[in-house]
C-alpha cells in the first residue's frame, strides 16, 4: 500500500501546486533576469494556499465523510476493476481495490487505533511499525489544511515553470 500513500502524497503535491500556480503571480521574468533571482515561496506560503483552494478549515469541519470512488482499466490484459476510498473525520479510513470481477481484491482501512489489510491472495492481517504508520497518515482526514502537521519536515526543493516541487519526509505526527 506504499503506492496508495505515493499516490495520495502525489494528489495533494500535486493540487497544492496547481492552487499556487492558479493565484496571481509576479510578473513574468523579463529574459535578462536569471531564473535563480526569484525566490521560492516558502513553506508556509504554500500551505496557506492549499488550506484556502480546498476551502480551509472551516469548510472541512463541516464534512465528516469523503468518499471516492473510481474504475480503472489495464488495456493490455483487458482487466477492469474499481476503487472505492472512504474516510471518516478525524481519522478513520477504508481503502478496497477490486480486479477482474472480484478476483483479486484488497481491503485495507484503520479507525484511528488499528490498522488492518486484507488481500485475496494472502489473507488478513494486522499493520505494525511502518504499515501502519503509513495507514495513520492515509486516514488523516484533513491534510489539506493541515500540511505543515502531517508533515512538519516538508521543505520546498524547486519551482519549475508552473509548480512548486516539495519535499516531504514521512515522519510520525506528534500525538
Amino acid at each position: 500500500m506504499k503506492r496508495t500513500l505515493r499516490l495520495g502524497v502525489v494528489f495533494v503535491v500535486l493540487f497544492c501546486a496547481q492552487v499556487y500556480a492558479a493565484y496571481p503571480q509576479a510578473s513574468p521574468q523579463s529574459k535578462n533576469e536569471s531564473p535563480k533571482a526569484k525566490a521560492l515561496p516558502t513553506v508556509d506560503e504554500i500551505a496557506a494556499k492549499c488550506a484556502r483552494g480546498s476551502g480551509g478549515k472551516e469548510a472541512w469541519a463541516k464534512i465528516s465523510t469523503q468518499v471516492l470512488t473510481g474504475t480503472m482499466e489495464i488495456q493490455t490484459g483487458g482487466i477492469k476493476g474499481k476503487i472505492e476510498i472512504t474516510s471518516k473525520s478525524p481519522d478513520k479510513i477504508f481503502h478496497m481495490f477490486s480486479l477482474a470481477d472480484g478476483q483479486f481484491s484488497q481491503k485495507r482501512g484503520f479507525d484511528g487505533r488499528v490498522g488492518w489489510e486484507f488481500d485475496s491472495q494472502k489473507g488478513l492481517k494486522r499493520l505494525e511499525g511502518a504499515e501502519l504508520e503509513e495507514v495513520r497518515l492515509e486516514g488523516i482526514f484533513d491534510t489539506e489544511v493541515r500540511l505543515k502537521e502531517v508533515y512538519p519536515d516538508m521543505k520546498v526543493v524547486s519551482m519549475g515553470r508552473r509548480n512548486t516541487f516539495l519535499k516531504f519526509t514521512r515522519r510520525s505526527l506528534k500525538t
